[in-house]
C-alpha cells in the first residue's frame, strides 16, 4: 500500500514542468503503479533515480513495482512541451495505486 509522505514539489523551467513526490511503501509484496493526466508534452518518469519510461500517448500510467523499496520512495515526472504554443503540465495530481489480486485499485 502506498501512502503520500510529503507535499508535491513543483518547478517550472520555460517549456518543462517538473513534479516531485515522496511517498511511503509499507507492503513490498504488492504490485504498485501510478497514473496521471497531462497536457501538451512528453513525460519522463523516474523512480528513486532510475528512469522508467517516456510517456507521450495515453494512457499515462506505468508499473513501478521493481523500482520501489520498502519505506520512503521518490517519484519524479518531467513534462516537456512538444509545441511552443502549449504549456506542459499535469491536469490533476499523480495517482499512486497498489494492486490487489483483482488489479490496480484507485
Amino acid at each position: 500500500m502506498c501512502k503520500r509522505y510529503s507535499n508535491e514539489k513543483r518547478v517550472d523551467i520555460s517549456n518543462i514542468d517538473c513534479h516531485s513526490y515522496v511517498f511511503l511503501v509499507r507492503i513490498q509484496s504488492n504490485k504498485h503503479g501510478f497514473a496521471f493526466d497531462q497536457q501538451g508534452g512528453i513525460a519522463c518518469v523516474t523512480v528513486n533515480g532510475i528512469t522508467l519510461d517516456i510517456l507521450w500517448i495515453p494512457p499515462f500510467k506505468t508499473d513501478i513495482t521493481e523500482m520501489l523499496t520498502k519505506g520512503k520512495n521518490n517519484l519524479n515526472v518531467e513534462i516537456t512541451s512538444t509545441s511552443p504554443c502549449v504549456s506542459p503540465g499535469l491536469l490533476r495530481p499523480v495517482r499512486l495505486n497498489s494492486a490487489t489480486r483483482h488489479g490496480l485499485s484507485k
